[in-house]
């Protein structure tokens, strides 16, 4: 280990070796998590988008209404 390293900067550095190896050598569980963080993050944007256009079509059918009155 270097002098002029801080502790600090030294035991993330060792922290940072360490996740990278267990990422490298658990490759299966990584991809599987991976995964499903992608699934996760795509579904909570599909179902954000389906929000907001129902939302849309909502207020365009109230616009309408009120128009028509």
């Amino acid at each position: 280990m270097l002098k002029d390293v801080k502790p600090g900067v030294a035991v993330l550095g060792e922290a940072l070796k360490m996740a990278l190896r267990s990422l490298l050598h658990n490759r299966m569980r990584t991809v599987l998590t991976m995964l499903g963080i992608i699934i996760g993050v795509a579904s909570v944007v599909a179902s954000w988008r389906l929000a907001m256009a129902r939302n849309k079509n909502v207020l365009e059918r109230i616009e309408a209404m009120v128009r028509i009155c």
